[in-house]
């Protein structure tokens, strides 16, 4: 996006460079034409002058026809090449002249017609360097007029490519905007999956922590019951020594006795043999289940082992994930630039076709002010 902006501002500074030169270049053309309408109305003002003085001196030419001289026949003939000319101008310039040659006198005819021959020389010469120049100045209008079509068809061809420009960069602009767009979503997304992966993670850490707390009850009651364990196990150890010390004497003086006594006592000895078989019964029964509950601790103590370990992969399981969410807001951060960037150069576009829409329209008035010129000529 950076490239594709350094050269969208290239071509607008080009683009603005050359929209300038044109309209510098108008305005000097536009000043060649008002110089040359001025030189045309004054060669046209000239003209009048002209035509109304060659009438009054076809005037004074027409009273020396009588006469037949052949001065009085040039004139003549070049008075009659003169009206072929200016036709109108001439017939009423007659009509002026034969009223004020009937008024005046044929004394002031005789004393004016040297110098109506230099008169009549000077303005014939005056009119061939006119009509050069009236040529001159119709191919000059025709030159200006083919260059005025061909820097119009330049000129509108230039705008239709500044219009497919200006729609290829709408067009650019609208695709930009919906992947900002789904960029923003994505980002929102992110920052709720990011939301929940910190609630998650806090959560987990309490659990973790409640966990240690009961890891720690539990250790401590393992080994209150290790203690308590050891402490029964010395004592019915103690018990049975003293047992086994007791029945040793109860067996001596039974056999004292029953050496004493051998059919006075059957009933007495089998009493004992029976008591002290439960005994022994009741002691085996007892290390059982105390042997049945220390394997049932170790393996306890194992599964919750195995769960502070499960509890540890998942913290960094969630610890990666909260470390790819932040690497994510911080493209979304440089995207966020990006949008800044794309924001400036829909300004600068939007400056380059408001002065595009101002130079056509000033094109525009400029071409009317010409047809009318170009209609009066």
């Amino acid at each position: 996006i950076r490239a594709q902006f350094l050269v969208l501002k290239k071509a607008v500074i080009d683009e603005e460079g050359k929209n300038l030169e044109q309209q510098q270049t108008i305005k000097i053309r536009d000043q060649n034409i008002r110089r040359l309408e001025q030189e045309i109305e004054s060669l046209q003002f000239r003209n009048e002058q002209l035509t109304k003085r060659i009438g009054v001196l076809q005037n004074d030419l027409n009273t020396k026809e009588r006469q037949n001289s052949p001065l009085s026949r040039r004139f003549l003939s070049f008075s009659s090449s003169s009206s072929s000319t200016t036709p109108k101008d001439s017939n009423d310039s007659t009509r002026r002249a034969s009223t004020t040659s009937s008024t005046g006198g044929g004394s002031n005819n005789q004393q004016q017609q040297p110098e109506s021959m230099d008169l009549v020389d000077e303005l014939n010469m005056e009119l061939k360097m006119k009509t050069e120049e009236l040529e001159q100045l119709k191919q000059l209008n025709s030159d200006l007029k083919q260059q005025q079509l061909q820097e119009t068809e330049r000129l509108e061809h230039e705008l239709k490519l500044s219009g497919k420009q200006m729609e290829t960069m709408e067009q650019k602009m609208i695709d930009h905007e919906s992947s900002l767009r789904k960029l923003q979503r994505e980002k929102l997304d992110l920052e709720n999956r990011h939301q929940k992966i910190d609630q998650e993670f806090h959560k987990c850490r309490l659990e973790m922590e409640n966990l240690k707390i009961e890891n720690k009850n539990l250790k401590q009651r393992m080994g209150n019951m290790e203690q308590q364990l050891i402490q029964k196990h010395s004592k019915s150890s103690e018990q049975q020594a003293n047992d086994n010390i007791g029945s040793m004497r109860d067996h001596r003086l039974s056999a004292i006795r029953q050496k004493r006594q051998k059919h006075h006592q059957p009933h007495q000895q089998n009493k004992f043999y029976k008591d002290l078989s439960k005994r022994k019964e009741v002691i085996e029964q007892f290390t059982m289940k105390l042997c049945e509950f220390i394997c049932a601790l170790s393996t306890f103590r194992d599964y919750m082992q195995m769960g502070y370990d499960t509890y540890l992969v998942q913290l960094e399981d969630a610890s990666k994930q909260y470390s790819e969410l932040k690497i994510q807001q911080w493209k979304q951060q440089s995207l966020s630039s990006t949008i800044t960037d794309l924001n400036a150069i829909e300004q600068e576009i939007s400056k380059t076709s408001i002065d595009i829409v101002e130079t056509f329209a000033d094109y525009v008035s400029y071409l009317n002010k010409t047809n009318i010129y170009l209609t009066i000529w």
